[in-house]
């Protein structure tokens, strides 16, 4: 009988989550980022990354570019307008709307409780990238309140 020993190295990965409920407010037809502020790190063992806890951006500081799968998941209260509402992942700060997102469209106005969404993408990420929730509103231009915000990046 032999005996195996695995040694595990320390994965290249970032949690960061922020329970601050945050209005951003949105002008029709205009793509733009989605800061919210009191981010909290839960996670990120190998150092290879930093974030920015009043705006929840995540830049990736590691030394090689490699894929990684990003996950942002947020909560939002309905828009008081009828109109449909676009949320993405924004790499390095584009407002171009593309890859994988979510879109809403808001019929029912007043309503109080909040909705959860997701995105998964896999992005391939070089030093300096960065990484922040962005949206897109069309309809009337108002303010979104967002709350329970968490990204999740974990090099594949």
């Amino acid at each position: 009988m032999s005996c195996t020993t695995l040694v595990q190295t320390q994965p290249t990965s970032i949690s960061i989550w922020s329970s601050n409920t945050v209005g951003v407010s949105f002008t029709s037809g205009t793509a733009r980022t989605v800061p919210i502020t009191g981010f909290t790190q839960s996670v990120n063992p190998n150092s290879d990354f930093t974030f920015n806890a009043s705006t929840g951006q995540v830049t990736y500081t590691g030394s090689s570019t490699r894929y990684f799968q990003v996950s942002l998941l947020f909560s939002y209260q309905p828009l008081g307008v009828a109109s449909t509402f676009t949320s993405f992942i924004s790499k390095n700060n584009s407002t171009s709307v593309s890859g994988m997102r979510t879109v809403i469209t808001f019929l029912l106005l007043g309503a109080t409780n909040y909705f959860t969404s997701n995105l998964f993408d896999t992005l391939q990420l070089a030093t300096n990238d960065t990484i922040i929730l962005g949206g897109l509103l069309s309809g009337t231009s108002t303010t979104i309140n967002y709350q329970a915000v968490t990204y999740v990046i974990n090099a594949l």
